[in-house]
């Protein structure tokens, strides 16, 4: 199941910390055409513009070819991100062997943020040692993220980083990922 969330925190980053009012931005008729075309409105600044950059960029380093998320990359845009894994616990106050939460949560395009994603996966069932959010979540946000942008007609980042055929054909995780994708993706369509 595929579920949508705001996400506000991320908002505020991605606006270069400006918190907006929720607004309806825009609305279609059901033959189509556009019957409101408006915009939120600023409500004020929660951090500075240059730490807000700051963040963006180091995000956009979870995303790179080095970064822990690299499966998380869409082609033709800069996306910045950030990666979640946590055990879950169990009864006795400690730890589950092998059960995990994780997650990727990211934003595209990085220096025009128009899309704000999170993809959350409850003890996932994966290979031993590969349940960590930038190999499970991070190509599922990529599948999606990518769609997304396609659908809403964002375009391209002027520059972009992208994971070399290559590499991307010699990563074991990253193989293991574009399985689950696939398996996650035949579950959405």
């Amino acid at each position: 199941m595929a579920r949508l969330f705001n996400t506000p925190m991320l908002d505020q980053l991605a606006t270069k910390s400006i918190v907006l009012d929720p607004a309806i931005t825009r609305t279609t008729g059901e033959d189509g055409e556009v019957v409101l075309n408006g915009s939120p409105r600023a409500v004020n600044r929660v951090i500075d513009a240059s730490t807000a950059s700051l963040i963006t960029s180091a995000l956009e380093d979870v995303v790179s070819p080095k970064g822990t998320a690299k499966a998380a990359m869409v082609p033709g845009y800069r996306v910045a991100g950030k990666t979640g894994t946590a055990q879950k616990p169990n009864s006795r106050g400690g730890y589950s062997a092998g059960k995990y939460v994780v997650s990727f949560i990211g934003y595209l395009p990085a220096d025009s943020p128009q899309l704000a994603c999170i993809v959350v996966l409850d003890d996932a069932q994966t290979k031993p040692g590969e349940n960590y959010g930038g190999i499970v979540a991070g190509p599922i946000f990529s599948n999606i993220a990518r769609r997304s942008a396609q659908y809403l007609g964002i375009r391209p980042s002027n520059v972009v980083l992208q994971l070399s055929n290559n590499a991307r054909e010699n990563s074991q995780a990253t193989k293991h990922s574009e399985q689950y994708i696939q398996a996650q993706t035949e579950l959405l369509d």
